[in-house]
């Protein structure tokens, strides 16, 4: 919370669980329901009792960000 906490204000933080890299991930767990993509998942006629799965894959160069070319190019725009 504290984290947020800062980020929201504007402040730098150092957020306190380790980040990773990665092109795949798979979660699996069992007994519950997700709120996943703002639905709950899997859908809550699904027997519970048996491991439920995502996988997510991000494709190279699916998501490009792009930055505006003032601040790529080290100009600062005073307010």
């Amino acid at each position: 919370m504290n984290h947020l906490d800062a980020q929201l204000a504007g402040k730098k933080s150092k957020f306190a669980l380790p980040t990773r890299r990665l092109r795949k991930l798979e979660i699996l767990w069992k007994g519950s329901t997700l709120h996943f993509d703002d639905k709950f998942w899997p859908r809550k006629k699904k027997n519970l009792s048996t491991p439920n799965k995502i996988k997510i894959i991000v494709v190279p160069f699916a998501l490009v960000i792009l930055e505006p070319a003032a601040r790529a190019h080290g100009l600062t725009h005073a307010a």
